[in-house]
């Protein structure tokens, strides 16, 4: 016995490229963070060589420009896929 479920024509034109632009974004952030956060680090442990908060201060910035990076990358691949997703040719009918 297979289970069929009928598609739902509201979602079709805009779940595809929502869930694409998500998962641009999360990859995207999770690439962004351990770089960011090495380049943070040895950057706050030469400007400030004893500090203690260098640790916190460079987790903190590396996740909100993490975050930056995600949110502008994942806007633009989903503007993207609907720009060239609306001038798609439209299959034909006749086979």
């Amino acid at each position: 016995m297979r289970l069929t479920f009928p598609k739902n024509p509201k979602t079709v034109g805009w779940a595809r490229p929502v869930a694409i632009a998500l998962l641009v974004g999360f990859g995207t952030l999770l690439l962004s963070l351990p770089i960011s956060f090495f380049l943070f680090l040895t950057h706050y442990n030469s400007a400030y060589p004893k500090d203690p908060q260098n640790l916190l201060s460079s987790l903190t910035a590396s996740v909100l420009v993490g975050l930056g990076l995600a949110a502008i990358i994942g806007a633009t691949s989903l503007l993207l896929s609907f720009l060239f997703g609306a001038h798609r040719p439209a299959a034909s009918a006749s086979v």
